[in-house]
């Protein structure tokens, strides 16, 4: 017991460490997570590598009391334990406003995950819409964009896991609307087609499945393009093949097909890519 101890405090005080560095709202988004860890074991990692290991179903301040409890801790491990409590407890004081926000979504988020076993971004995030879709969970959508961000990344990489995108992981661009109009678009949320409407057009995918590829909701900061300085996907796609004249011939496939690949890999998702690649290959774009 007392080297398990040992250890949770160093991993816990590694990891303070590093919240105590971040802003209010980055440290909202970290003890989120680390209170919607409940009814399983609790792994927590932090960027300066520690992990503490916390008993199942408790939080980090439950795991500080129960160490507390231990019989036979030296005295200067009981007094990091109180160091660590009140260090936690200064962290999650500071996480007010937005941070307070990104807190609770993170715990709501993670609490589904656990609890409902939801294996995915895409079928655990849309169970918080539905459970957040009331006057009191809806106070939280100013919040919600990194939990976005967060869920779209964990549905792309489970969609990319093996040797052939699997398409059901993620969300049908007519699937995000159920919510997108009350829930994500007054957040400046946009759903984005994986395969711009333009250049779909030009690989004769008939306007009718336009809302039937794979989707993703990026904010407009990351979505549009937003001029000079602007590093939104639209902006980097433009540089590389820019919206046409009616009156001009169509891009070549292969040339779409390429570009496409260089604006996502340059936009950081390449995963993205995959999938919507594969989504045209079951359409017949080879």
């Amino acid at each position: 017991n007392r080297l398990v101890a040992e250890f949770i405090v160093e991993a816990t005080e590694s990891i303070l460490d590093e919240l105590a560095l971040m802003e209010d709202y980055d440290a909202g988004y970290v003890c989120g997570i680390i209170a919607g860890e409940v009814a399983t074991d609790v792994v927590l990692v932090a960027a300066s590598g520690g992990i503490a290991v916390a008993a199942k179903s408790a939080t980090m301040s439950r795991v500080l009391t129960r160490l507390n409890n231990i019989p036979g801790i030296p005295p200067q491990i009981l007094d990091n334990l109180n160091d660590v409590s009140q260090r936690l407890e200064q962290i999650r004081t500071a996480a007010r406003g937005r941070g307070i926000a990104v807190e609770q979504t993170f715990s709501v988020y993670y609490r589904l995950r656990q609890r409902e076993d939801l294996v995915g971004g895409w079928p655990a995030l849309r169970r918080y819409l539905e459970v957040t879709d009331t006057v009191e969970g809806r106070r939280l959508d100013v919040a919600v964009r990194p939990l976005i961000d967060e869920a779209f990344r964990d549905a792309y990489a489970a969609a990319t896991e093996g040797a052939t995108p699997d398409l059901t992981k993620v969300p049908k661009v007519s699937e995000l609307g159920e919510w997108f109009d009350t829930r994500l678009k007054p957040a400046d949320l946009h759903k984005h087609h994986t395969v711009p409407k333009y250049l779909a057009r030009d690989l004769q995918i008939p306007e009718a499945l336009f809302d039937d590829m794979p989707g993703i909701v990026l904010h407009r900061v990351d979505h549009l393009d937003l001029g000079e300085g602007s590093s939104g996907f639209h902006k980097i796609l433009r540089g590389k093949l820019p919206p046409r004249r009616l009156e001009d011939p169509p891009y070549d496939r292969d040339i779409i097909l390429l570009r496409l690949e260089e604006a996502y890999a340059e936009h950081g998702r390449p995963d993205v890519w995959l999938v919507a690649r594969e989504w045209l290959r079951q359409r017949g774009v080879q």
